[in-house]
Order: structure tokens, then C-alpha cells, then sequence
């Protein structure tokens, strides 16, 4: 019997690929999630009335297939916007070489 070679593919990393995202957006059941790599810029936006079904199974996987996590608390960086949304800024994973 002969094996066939698999090939796995290894997960992406954000310092190799920096350079060469775009801009992910998602928007949807109430949240907006924003992951811009040139702007720099990266949030969750969640309206009073967000799903948290939505948070949990989409948003957040899709944050950290972006290299992305919540910023910590102790940082206190969360805000309440001028239509009652909670936005919640995200960092890089790991830490991410940036061309300025």
C-alpha cells in the first residue's frame, strides 16, 4: 500500500503577513467588526441590542483568525459612542512590525 503525502497548511502569522492584508470588515446582527492593518485600526463595535450568539461564534474566531485579541481591561480603552454602542479596540496577537 502506498501513502499519499498530505500537506498541512501551518496558520497564518500576523508579523509575516501584515503588509499584505486587507482591510476585514464584517457587519452584521448588530456589530461591526473592523480589522484595517494600514489604518492600523481595530475594533468591535457592538449595538445595545448585539447578538451575543453572534459575538461569541463569529466575531471573536473571526478576530483571532485576524491575529487580533481583546485589548485588556486594564487598559480601559472601551467606549460608548453618541448612538449608545460599546466599542471595544483590539490588538495584534503578537507582536507586528509597522512601516510608518
Amino acid at each position: 500500500m502506498r501513502l499519499a503525502a498530505i500537506s498541512i497548511p501551518q496558520p497564518r502569522s500576523p508579523i509575516d503577513t501584515a503588509h499584505q492584508r486587507k482591510a476585514t470588515i464584517y457587519q452584521g446582527a448588530g456589530i461591526t467588526f473592523v480589522a484595517d492593518w494600514d489604518a492600523f485600526e481595530f475594533h468591535i463595535t457592538a449595538q445595545p441590542s448585539y447578538s451575543t450568539t453572534v459575538m461569541e461564534r463569529t466575531v471573536l474566531p473571526l478576530a483571532e483568525r485576524e491575529g487580533l485579541t481583546l485589548l485588556p481591561y486594564e487598559e480601559g480603552l472601551t467606549e460608548l459612542t453618541a448612538d449608545g454602542s460599546t466599542r471595544i479596540h483590539l490588538i495584534p496577537a503578537a507582536d507586528v512590525e509597522v512601516e510608518l
